[in-house]
């Protein structure tokens, strides 16, 4: 086993990614909602003040996009990410803490400086060094760690709060937090140069006499493609992230019982878990043009869907969470392939933090308009209805991108 594993050290490397995913996006963010109950009961707080702590969290996020390049040039994927990590466990320690609106904003500022700096960046680019082959898979298996995350944690979180106490529940995830960040200072590696090793290469594309397609381009993203890859990028988190947050009052709002669109949120979330898992295949498979095609029409397919709540029909709602909680996964999954493909190693890291600074953003400014749109029109659905439309003008901006880049071909590799 020792020697699998010291020939094939990048399968360690993705399972790190996979772990600080979990911890650095997976708790502060996508499984945080078990909390946000609690919260708002605290005296103090309120509704107001819930929704203050979670945009006080997106905020220094945000910021933190605008630095992660240079964190990592400074640190190195090993030892900054391993800080990520100590820093989302002592922000869940601060909420453990917490008994007032402004301690649990202090936590949700060193819980989101651990996300902006611990997360899809520093994963995007370890990919990048250590896979040749199969990147889309490598992404894929990493990225579940949120995912994972969202289905897992909250009925630990749930349990430990009835057993024992919030503060308990929180101390708890702040220790996962703890063992994650001293395992990648265990087992990560930034390069596989450090180990005597090259970048991982799937042996059929070895035995292969023809040409196999590299991931990468051979010269930059010109000005005009790189803008219109930040407007994509744009449109894309608006959908991933504030799309997703508005299901629940979209289908009460709708008619929809409670218990209903619970389940229907559980099966979006599954869904898009499961997404992030096949994305990376499918793109390894038919490629990263066919593979995006496939997940944006179901994307679109779904925010349509969503689109028609009013009519209150189960299984065509039903449908829609399975076909958007699968195309949502280019929220993660996309984002970090396209990163790699569409750049160059001398602005691999520029075009990384572009794009994921211009997803948070969309996610962040979205968020705003659902409840203006509610009160001037009486209903959520417009909003989806301009989430279709953006999820459209995303398709064909990354289509166009890629029918002008075309594959990157290079001679076959003979040896690892």
């Amino acid at each position: 086993m020792k020697a699998v594993l010291a020939k094939h050290y990048e399968r360690v490397v993705c399972a790190c990614c996979f772990l600080f995913i979990f911890v650095n996006i997976g708790l502060p963010s996508t499984s945080f909602n078990v909390y946000q109950s609690y919260i708002v009961a605290t005296p103090g707080v309120g509704d107001t003040g819930g929704s203050l702590v979670l945009a006080c969290r997106t905020l220094v996020s945000l910021i933190c996009m605008f630095l992660v390049v240079k964190w990592y040039q400074f640190f190195d994927c090993r030892l900054g990410v391993a800080i990520a990590c100590m820093l989302t466990c002592a922000g869940f320690v601060i909420y453990g803490f917490a008994g007032n609106l402004w301690q649990f904003m202090i936590g949700a500022v060193v819980a989101g400086a651990g996300y902006g700096l611990g997360g899809m960046v520093c994963m995007t680019f370890l990919v990048g060094r250590w896979f040749e082959s199969n990147v889309g898979t490598a992404v894929g298996i990493a990225s579940c760690g949120s995912g994972v995350a969202s289905m897992l944690m909250p009925v630990v979180a749930h349990a430990l709060i009835e057993n024992f106490s919030l503060s308990v529940s929180f101390w708890v995830e702040a220790g996962i937090a703890l063992v994650v960040g001293l395992l990648v200072v265990l087992l990560l590696r930034n390069r596989p140069e450090e180990m005597g090793l090259e970048k991982y290469v799937n042996p059929h594309e070895l035995e292969d006499d023809k040409p196999h397609v590299h991931m990468g381009a051979t010269r930059p993203l010109k000005p005009i493609a790189h803008h219109a890859m930040f407007v994509g990028m744009v449109c894309i988190g608006s959908i991933s992230i504030a799309g997703f947050g508005y299901l629940g009052i979209l289908m009460t709002s709708s008619g929809f019982p409670a218990f209903y669109s619970a389940i229907m949120l559980s099966v979006a979330g599954l869904a898009l878990t499961m997404g992030k898992f096949l994305t990376g295949i499918v793109f390894d498979a038919v490629g990263t043009r066919m593979g995006s095609a496939i997940f944006f029409v179901m994307m679109i397919a779904g925010l349509l869907i969503c689109c028609f709540a009013g009519l209150q029909n189960q299984t065509l709602t039903a449908v829609g969470m399975v076909l958007l909680g699968l195309g949502a996964a280019l929220g993660t999954v996309g984002i970090s392939v396209w990163s790699l493909d569409l750049s160059t190693s001398m602005e691999r890291g520029r075009l990384v933090k572009d794009l994921q600074i211009a997803y948070n953003s969309g996610g962040f400014l979205f968020n705003l308009l659902p409840g203006v749109l509610m009160e001037l029109t009486g209903t959520y659905t417009i909003s989806y209805g301009i989430l279709t439309a953006l999820g459209t003008l995303a398709f064909v901006i990354v289509m166009i991108i890629y029918l002008q880049k075309g594959p990157s071909v290079v001679g076959n590799i003979r040896r690892r």
